[in-house]
């Protein structure tokens, strides 16, 4: 096996040139002809919305319209930071529960009070 060898005076002289480089060269004339970039932050679901820190998540069942609707291993976000305990759904999942539940009151409202003793009789 042969052994590699690195020659440490040929680097510092490499990153010698460099640094005489930039102490002499103006940068401001390339800052100027560069197009500028907007950049936009996004919010990201594993982050929490209160401290900042990383979310875990977990999985849980959502017990919805008094318990005649279940969701299983629905994503549940939490706080890693000890003292926020902050928590929260997924976007798509709260909107999801909220088009449930109306459905789930729809349904309900649009059965009549006798046909639902009719059902619990049988």
């Amino acid at each position: 096996m042969t052994e590699k060898t690195v020659d440490r005076e040929a680097i510092r002289h490499l990153i010698a040139e460099e640094a005489a480089y930039w102490d002499t060269t103006d940068t401001s004339q390339m800052m100027g002809t560069e197009p500028r970039e907007k950049i936009e932050w996004t919010a990201r679901d594993d982050r929490c919305d209160r401290c900042g820190a990383g979310m875990e998540h977990r999985q849980i069942d959502l017990h919805l319209a008094d318990g005649r609707v279940t969701l299983h291993h629905v994503t549940w976000y939490v706080c890693r930071t000890p003292k926020c305990g902050y928590t929260k759904l997924p976007p798509g999942v709260e909107t999801l529960i909220t088009e449930i539940e109306a459905a789930v009151a729809r349904a309900l409202t649009s059965t009549t009070e006798p046909e639902l003793a009719e059902a619990a009789k049988t």
